[in-house]
């Protein structure tokens, strides 16, 4: 099966200030948005890969602005509107609602979790969707739409299935404007590897509304997350994933949440685990959760509690022990101010070893994983599962072999 990937962020130009020269990478600029004067912007897209190179990928000019957030002023609207071709294969009300789908996902997605972000700024999400796309707009989806710009902004990337292309960004307004864009279905003919299927591949609304939802993401300051709907390889997982129900969160989580819900390893592990813990029996059913502080990802505890009583311990990092961090990491929100950032949260996920110590003072080393693809039973896990995988788990380590002593569950 021919295997599809995104392209990397092109930093092709960037307005700093009226005294700052821009600098151009080959960029795209969308035709008619305010204020673009016609140069070039950076931007994103899915495309395939057949030879090894990334057209524009620009990373030896990333600065602060990779992916900052398209509307950094909270209070203002972001109008929006939809354009389609008359052969993209669906009508504009469908496309439309996909389109408000996903940016519902998000405002829920990030009102969900406000509390957690603190003081940080977040974007916009006050959108509106406007009748006909009049130039009046903030951004523009437009799906397998051609003009001359349009046509120009494509060729910097190779067979892209969409793409993000927003204009100069306004320092004093906090906010810029631009489109996005997709190919229709079977633009660039069919996969000749394994099972063969148009290119792009739009065959089910899962797949289309799950670039849509990624490519919003970047317009609201999310750069690319592994194993979320972020994920730089989103397009090589559409082509194998058979999932009904878009989500932000898939194998890893986007932002941690301040409490997880679990259980003491398992119906086959509660007692014994408890007994081990607490320093007496269980009395009927065992609740356990951990907390830990989102601003930090530090701070971890572990409560438990059954009919007699409830305990809290401490999981306190082993000094010095070897710590495995993700392959990669990313910003989640990023909003340019003057030249620097503000609510740039980084992507957390890690195994690293911790102590605890139990009720009759005895101290376990435990392999905490967190927000790592890192199941208790992998054979359960499946993309097509509306419920993602344990986000933190804890293990007792004895030489090569290891017990779980808790999993958290969704």
């Amino acid at each position: 099966m021919k295997l599809f990937r995104l392209a990397l962020v092109a930093i092709l130009s960037m307005v700093l200030s009226c005294a700052k020269p821009e600098r151009s990478n080959g960029g795209v600029s969308p035709q008619g948005a305010p204020g673009s004067g016609g140069q070039p912007t950076n931007s994103s897209g899915f495309g395939e890969d057949f030879d090894g190179t990334d057209r524009g990928n620009g990373s030896e000019d990333e600065q602060a602005y990779d992916f900052a957030t398209w509307f950094a002023d909270s209070a203002r609207e972001v109008n929006y509107c939809v354009v389609v071709s008359d052969d993209f294969g669906r009508d504009g009300k469908a496309l439309t609602a996909l389109v408000s789908e996903s940016i519902e996902l998000w405002v829920s997605y990030i009102s969900e979790r406000k509390e957690q972000f603190g003081d940080a700024s977040l974007p916009s999400l006050n959108f509106k969707n406007l009748s006909e796309c009049d130039g009046s707009e903030d951004v523009k989806f437009a799906f397998g739409i051609h003009d001359g710009q349009i046509s120009q902004d494509a060729a910097q990337f190779k067979r892209p299935w969409a793409y993000s292309a927003p204009g100069p960004y306004d320092l004093k307004a906090r906010w810029r404007k631009g489109y996005v864009w997709f190919a229709k279905q079977g633009e660039f003919g069919t996969s000749k590897l394994g099972h063969q299927h148009p290119v792009p591949d739009w065959s089910t609304d899962y797949k289309l509304e799950s670039v849509i939802t990624h490519e919003i993401g970047h317009l609201l300051g999310v750069s690319h997350i592994p194993g979320t709907v972020m994920a730089g390889n989103l397009a090589q997982e559409l082509s194998w994933q058979k999932g009904t129900k878009v989500t932000i969160d898939r194998n890893f989580e986007l932002f941690l949440r301040p409490k997880y819900i679990g259980q003491l390893g398992g119906p086959e592990l509660e007692s014994e685990n408890f007994q081990r813990l607490s320093g007496r029996a269980l009395k009927d059913e065992a609740k356990v959760y951990i907390t830990l502080d989102v601003q930090t990802f530090d701070k971890l505890v572990l409560h438990l509690e059954d009919s007699a009583g409830s305990f809290e311990f401490p999981l306190t990092p082993v000094a010095d022990s070897e710590v495995l961090g993700c392959s990669s990491s990313g910003s989640i929100f990023k909003v340019a101010l003057k030249e620097d950032l503000s609510g740039a949260f980084k992507f957390s996920c890690e195994v690293r070893s911790v102590l605890l110590k139990t009720q009759s003072g005895e101290s376990l080393t435990l392999q905490l994983s967190r927000n790592m693809d890192d199941d208790v039973f992998p054979a359960e896990r499946s993309f097509e599962s509306e419920t993602p995988d344990s986000r933190i788990n804890l293990r007792f380590i004895d030489g090569e072999h290891s017990k779980v002593l808790f999993y958290s569950i969704h």
